[in-house]
């Protein structure tokens, strides 16, 4: 069967987009269905070599009728022209839904506020104030962070605290208010400043408006400062939060859309606050850079765990060609003996096209075995040096962070 790829680029964040990291520039081929039903993750999809391109995900792969018989979904670079197409039929088990906008998902903050209640009271891991307020938290060296839910007043907050400072953030549920904010120092038993912050413009570098601060003048200045830095370090550990828990949702999705961790992480300043968020974010790359390389070499092994099964089939139908072979080698002994011509020129004859028609019969079937070995091999030397751009498009993909993202966090932090 030939097949034709229509080149139709797809969006990334289609739902026919499979693992579309895996994509590649391919070498042109005849567009041949190489092997018509490989099933991975309980899905089937068509193996072929038609010639594709980079980011052709979710286009037809049409045969010579004009049918559409499957989605181009994805290939494997450095392979010639190992290319996956799903199959039509499997398009109705796939779960379809409408995209989402970051500002619609800011209007509906509200419910992303009950979601992290919900979160919290499930998986809280201190009480406090007679069990008024729950918190599940997270030590970083001298610094204490926390998301806490007061359960009399149905407040949220992302809290930052040690001996010196206390900060909290209430991301508050409803979208028309500003999440507020307060510092208290230990020392004076004081509330150092407390106001609103504009979470659609807040970064590192904004200016605090409608704060309050009622201590001497000349502390003013250090106490925003604090205050500041306090605000993004427990922003940057709630970005943080976010992610190691698997909760499908950022900062931005609760209106923190100008805010950058990267102003915050190449700030030069030596403070505690900062060191604190360089070391979890650290953590959180290298944690999510080891489970992607992990879910790659899962990927390849399961490419040549089938690559075995396809080789062991096509063995067996040698072996079947070759005992027909054979019988058919002692049927014409046989004849030709019973005619007295065995050995004649007309025997050997007869043996000599018994022999060519199991040769033509077998060479398919011995040619992919070899290129099956041969892609084998490659996967053996793809496992045992991944390629660390492919690591993370992975990462990229299951934390939601662009490629280029990633590759800055892997050059910071694991070169």
């Amino acid at each position: 069967i030939f097949l034709l790829a229509i080149l139709i680029p797809a969006c990334a964040s289609s739902s026919l987009a499979f693992r579309t990291m895996y994509s590649a520039y391919k070498l042109n081929k005849q567009g041949i269905i190489t092997y018509s039903d490989r099933v991975l993750n309980g899905v089937s999809y068509i193996q072929h070599d038609a010639s594709t391109t980079h980011g052709n995900s979710g286009g037809p792969i049409i045969n010579v009728y004009g049918e559409v018989v499957g989605i181009d979904t994805w290939g494997v670079s450095d392979s010639q022209n190992l290319n996956f197409a799903i199959f039509t039929g499997e398009l109705d088990n796939l779960v379809y839904g409408e995209p989402v906008t970051i500002a619609e998902l800011f209007q509906e903050s509200f419910d992303l506020y009950d979601y992290m209640i919900e979160w919290v009271l499930n998986n809280y891991t201190t009480t406090y104030l007679e069990g008024q307020v729950v918190s599940v938290e997270y030590e970083s060296g001298n610094y204490i962070y926390s998301i806490s839910y007061d359960l009399k007043d149905e407040y949220l907050y992302i809290d930052l605290y040690n001996d010196i400072l206390y900060f909290a953030l209430d991301l508050k549920g409803d979208p028309s208010e500003y999440p507020y904010y307060f510092s208290y120092d230990y020392n004076t038993l004081e509330y150092l400043v407390e106001g609103e912050i504009d979470a659609t413009a807040f970064t590192s570098d904004t200016t605090l408006f409608n704060y309050k601060y009622d201590g001497p003048s000349y502390n003013k200045e250090n106490a925003i400062n604090l205050t500041r830095s306090a605000m993004c370090t427990t922003l940057s550990f709630f970005d943080y939060f976010l992610r190691v828990n698997n909760l499908e949702v950022s900062i931005e999705d609760f209106g923190f859309l100008a805010y950058s961790q990267e102003d915050d992480y190449n700030n030069d300043d030596e403070n505690s606050s900062n060191n604190i968020n360089t070391s979890a974010t650290k953590e959180w790359f290298v944690e999510q850079f080891d489970i992607a390389k992990n879910e790659y070499i899962d990927y390849l092994n399961a490419i040549k765990s089938s690559n075995n099964s396809q080789i062991s089939s096509l063995q067996s139908q040698i072996s079947a060609y070759y005992a027909e072979y054979l019988k058919e080698c002692e049927q014409i002994n046989e004849r030709c003996a019973s005619m007295g011509m065995l050995y004649s020129g007309y025997h050997k004859n007869l043996l000599d096209t018994a022999k060519s028609n199991y040769e033509s019969s077998i060479k398919s079937y011995s040619d992919e075995i070899s290129e099956l070995r041969d892609e084998n091999s490659n996967i053996d030397n793809e496992i045992n040096n991944p390629t660390t751009s492919k690591i993370l498009s992975i990462v990229a993909d299951n934390c939601g962070i662009s490629e280029q993202q990633a590759q800055e966090y892997y050059n910071t932090y694991m070169l």
